[in-house]
């Protein structure tokens, strides 16, 4: 199983550095308490530090404040926050002088997100067919490389860009696999989250 030495490497960077995104928010965390404590905090960088702090993206500093203000605001960004990461599928909601989570535009009808679902099944069987087709291929052509005679040496330059080639199609068609299932859980998980959201948000109101 030699072929693995091409792939295997790739795939322990991508890890690694999925990993390195888990690191300590003490840091991040402090220097928001700082901000908050400033007479006349900069809306900018609190709204920086809190989409940091919670790997999503920024939610305007109106909402943040007033989020903010409830004892469980952190349990609760902490739901909301797999919502807003490679889609943005929830944004908080003023409601007189209470602010809860709700869907965004695009996908507050459950119909629009059963049909987004059923297009990203079909493109993860798709690209899971792909891998399946590219990683056959590149075995062949990596079993091919190791059997040439002497006579045939110039054909191995050809065979070793062929290789890479398919090499590459195999990790591309995996990240792209890994990339819209993590979608199409996203989407599934997102009702759930901002229940669970609004829940610990309002426990101390």
């Amino acid at each position: 199983m030699n072929y693995l030495v091409v792939i295997l490497p790739i795939l322990i960077s991508v890890l690694t550095y999925l990993q390195t995104l888990r690191k300590d928010n003490s840091g991040l965390v402090s220097e928001l308490s700082k901000e908050l404590a400033l007479r006349t905090p900069n809306p900018y960088i609190i709204e920086c530090l809190v989409s940091k702090i919670h790997s999503m993206r920024p939610i305007s500093y109106k909402h943040i404040r007033k989020i903010l203000a409830s004892n469980n605001a952190y349990p609760s960004l902490l739901y909301i926050a797999k919502c807003r990461r490679l889609l943005c599928l929830a944004e908080p909601v003023i409601k007189g002088n209470t602010v809860s989570f709700d869907f965004t535009h695009p996908f507050n009808k459950k119909v629009f997100r059963i049909m987004i679902m059923v297009l990203f099944v079909c493109i993860i069987v798709f690209m899971y067919y792909e891998f399946i087709q590219m990683l056959n291929a590149a075995i062949d052509v990596y079993y091919r490389l190791q059997s040439l005679a002497v006579a045939f040496e110039w054909k191995k330059p050809e065979l070793r860009f062929t290789l890479v080639a398919y090499s590459s199609a195999v990790i591309a068609t995996l990240i792209i696999y890994f990339l819209f299932a993590r979608l199409f859980i996203n989407i599934f998980q997102a009702k759930k989250m901002i229940i669970r959201a609004n829940e610990v948000l309002h426990q101390s109101a």
